[in-house]
């Protein structure tokens, strides 16, 4: 900092040292921060505001005891209270509670509201909240590990926690941070406005994935359980490259190029362990990375990994979003350790359409995949079935029809390595035919190599019956039909 104005330098100073007396002077813009003149500004925020929640709406099914660290003006405090869970709002800046307060008694809203560090509530809140979060904050904070040590402590035994971070990797920041810096201090020389001296200096730190997994790692208290990335260009005050129209729907076409990672920002999802109990719950978005990874392992040798780790990305979301799917997970000690996921028959076809792109994508991005053995083989089948020479079966015809209709698809099973032969497959499979039954499927169909033994028994075990593939030999299905209890029988 020695190359500053002495007046910067006392900001930058203030960021860290003073934050309460530094966020003060902010509090009238952030009240109005969200409105819609500020858009291509607050792009970034209302971004990782969006995803936490979506992930509170879909996620916690019953009024929660929350905590805002950092609640800035209450935007997303007050959101989170209008779904029903009893906040408690908290920020450095006196400034931004009053304004919170305004926000909240505009809504006939109440909460609890603190001025204070996070570190503050752990003597009288110890084990109180089931969510924890912070957006915008961690980035401000110079030992992120007490806050981590005061999160651990104020979670309930399987409460969550939301941090967002700016993503020190995205290339966007490598582009964007020299040009703004030297823009502003050449502004501030000039015009001397305390906007351009407040940017003169990085405004705040930006960490990696990398560094916030290692942090978590050394607590024994917390485990992390995702991440999701956010906000993709160059953004220069409300000046966006590309074009702000462009950014605002960029972030399916990062996804669906592999390049999920460039995104401005991330929220990093985490849990404090509740119990060594097997905890079975629909997926979350987040885990979807976890996932990917169980499900790359587990089916090393398919198509579908074999065109890449976007393609088996964007089936994963597929399920986890579609309606009338299923995806269920399996949780040991907050961290997914199983997954299995299906669908309605029927909607096989738009599931492959809709994922026809990414195939393509990944053909292109893997051409040795086109050369595979599998690929060569299912080729090869298929041109025998353009032929006339389909594949002689001897009771697929007849066991199919036994299938009584609507038909569920199970599409993916599987369990990470370490924890195998404990049933956890059973117990999905189990849960699975349940929510296959809630969705109106009469019946469950799935398909299985026939040099899986293990998987075949288990599923003999548990009820179905095998029958032939139409035109893949290696390939036995399996199905059962859901018979009610009838009390009288």
């Amino acid at each position: 900092m020695k190359n500053l104005d002495p007046t910067v330098r006392d900001i930058e100073s203030n960021r860290f040292e003073k934050p309460g007396e530094y966020f003060d002077g902010y509090a009238n813009e952030w009240d109005e921060m969200y409105t819609p003149k500020n858009a291509s500004r607050a792009h970034d925020y209302v971004q990782r505001e969006s995803k936490l929640l979506n992930w509170v709406e879909t996620t916690l099914t019953s009024p929660k005891t929350v905590l805002e660290f950092g609640c800035g003006a209450g935007h997303c405090a007050a959101a989170v209270s209008e779904k029903g869970h009893n906040v408690t709002a908290l920020d450095v800046s006196s400034e931004m509670i009053e304004a919170t307060r305004r926000r909240f008694a505009t809504r006939s809203l109440s909460a609890t509201f603190v001025v204070g560090q996070v570190q503050d509530l752990v003597t009288e809140h110890s084990g109180k909240f089931d969510l924890i979060y912070a957006l915008g904050v961690m980035d401000y904070i110079e030992e992120l590990r007490d806050t981590f040590d005061a999160i651990a402590k104020l979670l309930a035994p399987g409460g969550r926690f939301i941090l967002s971070f700016t993503n020190d990797k995205t290339p966007f920041r490598q582009v964007e941070m020299p040009l703004k810096r030297g823009l502003a201090q050449a502004l501030y020389a000039t015009t001397r406005k305390d906007k351009y001296r407040d940017v003169a200096k990085q405004s705040s730190r930006s960490h990696s994935l990398t560094e916030i997994e290692r942090i978590v790692a050394e607590h024994s208290d917390l485990n992390a359980s995702g991440v999701e990335y956010f906000s993709y260009g160059v953004r220069m005050g409300g000046a966006w490259f590309p074009p702000f129209s462009i950014v605002r729907k960029s972030d399916k076409v990062y996804q669906s190029a592999g390049a999920t990672d460039w995104g401005r920002g991330f929220l990093f999802f985490g849990e404090r362990p509740a119990s060594n109990d097997l905890i079975i719950q629909n997926v979350e978005l987040n885990a979807l990375d976890t996932v990917a990874r169980i499900h790359e392992e587990t089916f090393a040798d398919s198509m579908g990994v074999s065109l890449g780790p976007v393609y088996v990305r964007q089936l994963l979301q597929w399920f986890a979003c579609a309606k009338g799917a299923t995806f269920l997970v399996a949780k040991k000690d907050t961290q997914v350790v199983g997954y299995v996921f299906g669908v309605l028959l029927e909607a096989q076809a738009a599931m492959n359409q809709d994922l026809l792109l990414a195939a393509g994508f990944g053909m292109l991005r893997n051409p040795a995949v086109l050369m595979g053995g599998p690929f060569r083989k299912e080729l090869g089948r298929r041109v025998k079935i353009l032929m006339g020479q389909n594949q002689k079966t001897t009771n697929h015809e007849e066991l199919q029809k036994t299938l009584q209709q609507p038909t569920f698809s199970l599409v993916g099973i599987g369990v990470c390595s370490d924890a195998r032969g404990r049933g956890i497959a059973g117990q999905l499979m189990t849960q699975f035919e349940q929510k296959a039954q809630v969705a109106g499927a009469k019946s469950l169909r799935l398909s299985v190599y026939k040099s899986n033994a293990a998987a075949r028994k288990a599923y003999e075990k548990q009820g179905y019956v095998s029958f032939d593939h139409p035109d893949n030999p290696e390939i036995l299905y399996y199905g059962k039909n859901f018979v009610e209890e009838n009390p009288d029988e």
